[in-house]
């Protein structure tokens, strides 16, 4: 298990019977051993997600209004606490969501490698505004961006970065973009 920041996981010592069961708060990503006599359950706040041996990603955070998953290999049972007979099975490559409010389960075919790049550090855009480039930047790298023209904002712009510190990505941007970036802190504008 790899824990992003802001989150927690809670387990028992010895796992009891025949299921591994935790708890999570916030997003983490998982790869689990194979065992099919002992499925391991997550109680992911408002949905609980089963598997038997797999790598994915849970997205719970408490302020999110979605719980999504993301499957890199295996295959995975997402349900609602509410509602465990009805199931979502994600396979490799797919993400699915729950949305507590609408009490949907909902199978996103389209692979977002952007939804690990908390763990993997890279990052990939194409075509993207600039706002929504500089959103993930600040979960990735836990610091505040704010574009204060809206122009600048919606500008698109296509972009990859791969393990770069914090640095190097806005000094590309900056440069790629003719722009003028300013720290204070944790603050970047």
């Amino acid at each position: 298990v790899i824990l992003n920041r802001y989150s927690k996981i809670r387990y028992k010592k010895q796992f009891e019977g025949d299921i591994r069961k935790v708890s999570l708060a916030g997003e983490a990503w998982f790869d689990v051993a194979r065992d099919s006599l002992r499925p391991f359950v997550i109680d992911a706040g408002r949905a609980t997600v089963e598997v038997l041996g797999t790598s994915f990603n849970v997205n719970a955070y408490e302020e999110n209004p979605i719980v999504e998953i993301t499957v890199e290999s295996g295959v995975v049972a997402v349900r609602a606490k509410e509602d465990l007979e009805e199931q979502l099975i994600l396979r490799a490559g797919n993400s699915g969501t729950y949305n507590p409010n609408s009490h949907k389960l909902q199978l996103q075919t389209a692979y977002n490698p952007n939804n690990l790049s908390w763990k993997t550090r890279e990052l990939f855009f194409e075509d993207s505004p600039l706002q929504e480039v500089a959103d993930l930047i600040g979960k990735v790298y836990n610091v505040s961006i704010q574009i204060p023209q809206e122009d600048l904002a919606s500008c698109p712009i296509t972009v990859s970065f791969s393990d770069q510190s914090l640095e190097a990505v806005l000094n590309v941007l900056e440069l790629t973009l003719d722009l003028e970036i300013t720290r204070s802190g944790e603050l970047i504008t």
